[in-house]
């Protein structure tokens, strides 16, 4: 029950600010190109960041994200807040290794060693981790959490106060992948990231006066529950597109998905004639005519390209409720997802993705924000700190 969630501080921010029903994302509704949105005011084809990993067919990135501030094609809302003369604060926000921001924590692979913590103290700005540790003690390695993650903010903000503060908090994304939306992990998570936010809220209304501060609360997806998986790669080597070694290694490939929770992408190289990417069309369709195989809708280019989606494909499926896209490269074309419950990259139309987003503090006077967007967040955030932010396809919601 939605009314028994012990969380606080958000229904604060709600009662006392301005909450949309439901903002609309980006396609497909992943983490990395959702937040690109909010900082670029733009879809994914225009800001670069198509998925959560560059098309990466035989891994010589060890499984490497979107890490790199260089791979945004847009102008950035922190590179706007620093042109302004202003300063920016981030913890944890994706695709931020090697930007222009003053107080840099980027996000970067899970910290599971003392090398992963150390290669991230590298990746920030020098000496931050040495000013946090000398105040607060030494970062934990087995459980840099959400709490971390606010902790750190909260130093940053109170020993350095940046004029725009960034922070990701993720835990709930995990829980609702491994136990499901709204599941008893993912209430407790919530409620904890409540308390994260308002030790955070805490410490900046401390160090500044609470009516100099706006908060915008924003989440990047929604989630759906999930119990099956299609795995396009099973399918595109039945079909000899991909091709195996006897060490179940790819050694050449032809069509190649870019997968993304629950949708997929199909990248073809340039030298594919137009007939065998006609076949596979061919073969798609004929598969979503069968509701067992999980296809709800197949986007061809003309359509993708006006949703500025999946750019570097030529075709792209969107799954079912229950349906995600699974990464098996032998097997069954469908089979169970006994290890994942729930999951997003759907239509960001699907009320299910819709996203959270909540206004509040100086300048907020509004009371709801019906037609809401994730591409709205940096023009609103550029007038809130008075800078010039043109390049963008979102409006402020401030007006």
């Amino acid at each position: 029950d939605q009314y028994s969630l012990k969380i606080p501080v958000l229904r604060s921010l709600v009662a006392n600010g301005c909450a949309s029903p439901g903002a609309e994302g980006v396609f497909p509704t992943v983490t990395y190109p959702s937040h690109t949105s909010m900082m670029t005011g733009q879809l994914p084809a225009r800001h670069g960041i198509l998925s959560n990993t560059p098309l990466d067919p035989f891994d010589l990135t060890n499984v490497g994200w979107y890490y790199y501030s260089g791979q945004i094609k847009a102008p950035t809302l922190w590179d706007a807040v620093r042109k302004a003369g202003k300063t920016v604060g981030s913890v944890s926000w994706p695709v931020t290794v090697g930007a222009g921001i003053d107080f840099n924590i980027p996000e970067y692979r899970p910290i599971r060693s003392e090398d992963d913590l150390a290669l991230l103290q590298a990746l920030s700005t020098s000496g931050l981790f040495r000013e946090y540790e000398a105040q607060n003690g030494p970062v934990p390695v087995q459980k840099f959490d959400d709490r971390v993650r606010a902790q750190l903010a909260a130093f940053i903000f109170t020993k350095h106060k940046p004029d725009l503060m960034l922070v990701h908090l993720i835990d709930l994304d995990h829980a609702e992948h491994v136990q499901g939306p709204g599941s008893a992990q993912a209430v407790e998570t919530l409620e904890s990231i409540d308390a994260d936010l308002g030790l955070l809220k805490h410490e900046v209304e401390s160090a500044v006066p609470p009516d100099s501060v706006t908060w915008v609360i924003v989440s990047d997806h929604g989630f759906q529950a999930v119990d099956h998986l299609l795995h396009p790669k099973v399918l595109l080597r039945a079909l000899g597109l991909l091709t195996y070694s006897d060490q179940e290694k790819l050694s050449a490939w032809k069509i190649y998905p870019r997968m993304a929770g629950g949708s997929v992408g199909f990248v073809a190289q340039g030298s594919l004639p137009a007939e065998e990417k006609q076949r596979f069309l061919t073969i798609l369709r004929k598969l979503a005519e069968d509701s067992s195989f999980g296809i709800l809708k197949i986007y061809d280019e003309d359509e993708l390209r006006k949703r500025q989606a999946f750019s570097d494909t030529f075709v792209a499926v969107e799954m079912r409720p229950g349906f995600a896209v699974g990464s098996a490269t032998s097997g069954s074309l469908v089979t169970g997802a006994p290890e994942l419950k729930g999951t997003h990259g759907y239509s960001p139309t699907n009320p299910h993705l819709f996203t959270s987003l909540i206004l509040n503090g100086a300048g907020i006077s509004c009371r709801s924000l019906p037609q809401a967007r994730l591409i709205d967040v940096a023009p609103t955030i550029a007038e809130m700190l008075k800078i010039s932010f043109p390049a963008s396809e979102g409006k402020s919601l401030l007006h």
